[in-house]
């Protein structure tokens, strides 16, 4: 990953991370949000995001994007999204939900997730990108850090995997708990907490 022009923090639900096996769970979960304002049609963006392990993003509802592409202990993969054309004048918003697996140094075997997607041992979102105008200047800058809210998710669990390490284990939700609606433009979020910067864009310990 290059750092060069990216504004955004890796963010999380809290600056501490679970305790693994904390209720039983070896993985933990958020849901982010970011709402915003587009004056015009002639405004543009493009993102670029990525996750730490897992994500998949939403605008105004809509799936843009999954990802990150599967890196190593050397390379971490971003995906750049043109979301310009689906942006709508007036409130948007911009919603991911993140997974981070969990660490195979404190998970006892087939609990630690899909062996196949590299994670570290803290969880993270990073999308930096800004909402320009036509005359390409900034209208208001979306990148993850202030801004953004979050919810932890505590309506899914996964089961030890038993046959293969890197597909990893079915999913048991609890429907009851989820926050129906939360990627929808008019989703009451006044309860969901602001997102805290974790780290900067290269402070990751990339080899764990």
């Amino acid at each position: 990953m290059d750092s060069e022009n990216w504004n955004a923090k890796w963010i999380w639900h809290d600056e501490k991370q679970m305790i693994p096996g904390e209720n039983g769970k070896y993985h933990q979960m958020v849901f982010f949000r970011r709402e915003f304002y587009v004056p015009d049609s002639n405004c543009t963006l493009e993102i670029k995001v990525t996750a730490d392990s897992r994500y998949r993003l939403f605008l105004n509802d809509k799936s843009t994007s999954i990802g990150p592409c599967k890196g190593d202990s050397n390379t971490w993969y971003y995906e750049t999204v043109d979301l310009s054309g689906k942006l709508k004048e007036g409130k948007n918003v911009l919603a991911a939900w993140v997974i981070h697996y969990g660490d195979y140094n404190t998970s006892p075997a087939g609990k630690a997730g899909p062996a196949s997607v590299w994670r570290t041992s803290k969880g993270g979102f990073l999308l930096d990108g800004s909402l320009m105008d036509d005359n390409s200047s900034i209208v208001e800058d979306l990148s993850s850090g202030e801004g953004w809210k979050c919810l932890l998710d505590s309506a899914m669990s996964f089961e030890k995997e038993d046959f293969t390490l890197f597909v990893g284990g079915t999913e048991i939700v609890d429907g009851s708990k989820l926050p129906h609606g939360w990627r929808n433009i008019n989703y009451n979020d006044d309860q969901w907490k602001a997102a805290v910067a974790v780290c900067d864009i290269m402070d990751r310990n990339w080899g764990l």
